[in-house]
């Protein structure tokens, strides 16, 4: 997910089965209609479905979920924040060269109290040159960023051996990192004032929803955001995303979907082709549809990036005639995290140039900073017949309605 504020479209990214909570039982039931099958299939049965009520939650009118923007800076601890910088570093080193480990924090805490726990110059010179010679064991060869933050981690062995007065760990870690601990604090205190300053800025800018959610986020409450199905559906691009879901049911039923190992439309209709009059069956579904955004200044969008709208669908059929009719509820559950992305820009107020999401990530691991959860959920009733013609199976008189 990123900050920009948007609005969702569906992206084309075709049916997506989706088998996250469901049991086989739910869903693959690929044996003919029988009473051991039907059993199976009346897990999820339009009526316990039916039985669900979503509605209310956050609206940018009622702010639900959303705490009071903190009126002091976070505790931080300027230490920890320049461990984390290490290892970020030392992580990106493993990652590049494809390495088992690199543990330079444990390496900089045993070296600190090493030295630290030498008072005659003679030994701290000793321990410091053994000290050298592990880290330089431990380093990859021939790699600039390696070799850079050795070199740097190097120079603090040696000036914590030279002071034996100062802290041994606050030099190492000052010359790893760049800086000093208390640099650090007051760096990450000027950045969540920054950030704080963006949530008035787009209230402003009538974008109360992203300010609501911004200062969530730097309130540190991860609670999940539960948010009012009929203000979410006010988005054209929303909605887009539900007739995308609900083609996906539709084209399961007509079995015009491309078939898959997961997809359940292979077990339908075999089922379906051997319903005698008045008999009947119940059968599960859910599919899901995948959305890309794009930016837009609309307060109807969210700030994410990549989101998805799983639904569960559970149906009865009953052959009428030639015909055979189904009623099912469809329960639609719109979710995603409120987070960010260091790999995408954000254009934010107190900046000229689009910047890196990254720089707000120290936020949420040093600080009180927490990602949540966005979630929305609606139903609605599918009904409607199916009649076979020829090869095919054909739709006739398909009716979606919401439901409370």
């Amino acid at each position: 997910a990123g900050l920009f504020e948007r609005i969702f479209a569906p992206a084309l990214s075709g049916a997506v089965p989706i088998d996250e909570t469901a049991s086989p039982q739910e869903i693959n039931v690929s044996k003919p209609p029988d009473a051991k099958s039907a059993q199976v299939a009346s897990i999820n049965a339009p009526e316990e479905l039916a039985s669900n009520r979503f509605s209310g939650g956050y609206t940018p009118q009622n702010r639900l979920f959303v705490p009071q923007l903190p009126k002091s800076t976070a505790p931080y601890n300027g230490r920890e924040i320049l461990f984390g910088e290490i290892k970020a570093k030392a992580d990106d080193i493993v990652q590049r060269r494809s390495l088992v480990s690199l543990d330079l924090n444990r390496f900089v805490e045993r070296a600190a109290t090493e030295i630290s726990s030498r008072p005659n110059i003679i030994d701290r010179n000793a321990v410091a040159t053994r000290l050298l010679q592990d880290l330089d064991a431990m380093m990859p060869k021939n790699d600039a960023k390696a070799n850079a933050l050795k070199s740097q981690i190097e120079i603090g062995i040696r000036k914590a051996t030279a002071n034996p007065k100062q802290n041994a760990l606050d030099m190492i870690l000052s010359a790893a990192a760049g800086k000093s601990p208390a640099k650090a604090t007051a760096e990450l205190v000027a950045l969540e004032k920054e950030v704080a300053g963006w949530v008035p800025h787009f209230r402003k800018k009538d974008q109360p929803f992203l300010a609501d959610m911004i200062q969530k986020w730097l309130s540190g409450d991860d609670s999940k955001v539960v948010v009012d199905p009929d203000w979410l559906r006010k988005s054209e691009s929303i909605r887009g995303g539900e007739e995308t879901v609900r083609g996906h049911f539709e084209n399961w039923l007509t079995g015009s979907l491309e078939p898959s190992d997961d997809s359940p439309e292979e077990v339908l209709h075999p089922e379906l082709g051997n319903l005698r009059k008045e008999q009947a069956f119940r059968k599960s579904a859910k599919w899901a549809a995948a959305f890309t955004v794009t930016p837009t200044l609309s307060d109807k969008g969210m700030t994410i990036n990549q989101t998805q709208i799983t639904s569960d669908g559970a149906f009865e059929f009953r052959r009428k005639g030639a015909a055979i009719q189904f009623d099912g509820i469809v329960v639609h559950r719109w979710h995603d995290d409120f987070d960010w992305d260091a790999n995408k820009l954000m254009k934010v107020p107190t900046r000229k140039l689009p910047t890196s999401q990254a720089i707000v990530l120290p936020l949420r691991d040093f600080g009180r900073a927490r990602d949540f959860k966005l979630e929305s959920r609606w139903r609605q009733r599918m009904t409607g017949e199916i009649v076979r013609s020829g090869n095919r199976w054909i739709l006739r008189n398909v009716r979606w309605r919401d439901l409370p």
